[in-house]
């Protein structure tokens, strides 16, 4: 609730705090959970009306999930949120690094962290990067 942020393309917003809100707030971003209440704007896409727009332009990876390195190999869209970047498997840290070496300019990543120290090195000094702390839950 109250969560205001400005995410411009091609920049990287590293998301902390608790998994719940954390990850509450990468699946809305993509457009993979239905708002309780107000609006989100997300790639010039308002929110809850243009979801299913939003899903086919933007890719949700989950750490846990074992087709996460498959996933950021060729991720959908113009935003790649991923959760739990800082405990993805090697292989997938490893698709990680190379999606962001090679990405387009306005590609936009959402990373979600317990750890932000853990994802701050796969972001080169070149990228810009924005960090939010989440407090309770959303």
């Amino acid at each position: 609730e109250g969560v205001d942020l400005d995410v411009q393309p091609g920049h990287t917003l590293v998301v902390t705090g608790d998994a719940a809100p954390r990850r509450a707030l990468l699946l809305a971003l993509t457009g993979r959970l239905a708002l309780t209440s107000g609006e989100l704007k997300v790639l010039g896409l308002v929110l809850p009306q243009e979801s299913g727009t939003l899903r086919r332009r933007a890719t949700f990876v989950d750490a846990a999930d074992p087709d996460a390195a498959r996933a950021l190999t060729d991720p959908v869209g113009d935003l790649v949120a991923v959760e739990g970047a800082d405990h993805l498997a090697a292989d997938a840290r490893e698709a990680l690094l190379h999606l962001i070496q090679r990405a387009a300019p306005g590609l936009t990543l959402v990373l979600g962290a317990a750890d932000a120290d853990r994802v701050r090195d796969l972001i080169p000094a070149s990228r810009n990067r924005d960090e939010l702390p989440l407090g309770g839950a959303l």
